[in-house]
């Protein structure tokens, strides 16, 4: 974050200034220190580096379902068709 700052020639007050946080939390920011995330975004959006919070995520995983869809199984059995059903319908052979 300092290199970003200093490319654009802020001071870290005039960065706290701008973010609209104190000038300890930018010291925080560029010391590597635990800061609140809005802090973070705050300051990061007055650099115009809002996208290197990209970096920080861990790529998006697959989706569970999609991974089910993928793997569809081959089908081990049939439904009755239309000739099983024209059949006459199964009885015990007790009845009259």
């Amino acid at each position: 974050m300092a290199d970003a700052r200093l490319a654009g020639g802020m001071t870290q007050a005039r960065l706290a200034e701008a973010a609209g946080v104190s000038k300890r939390t930018v010291e925080r920011l560029e010391g590597g220190e635990s800061v609140q995330l809005g802090n973070l975004i705050r300051c990061l959006r007055r650099l115009d580096e809002l996208d290197g919070l990209e970096r920080l995520l861990p790529p998006t995983p697959v989706n569970p379902i999609e991974v089910l869809a993928r793997r569809r199984r081959r089908r081990l059995r049939a439904r009755g068709g239309e000739a099983a059903r024209t059949q006459t319908p199964w009885t015990w052979g007790d009845e009259p």
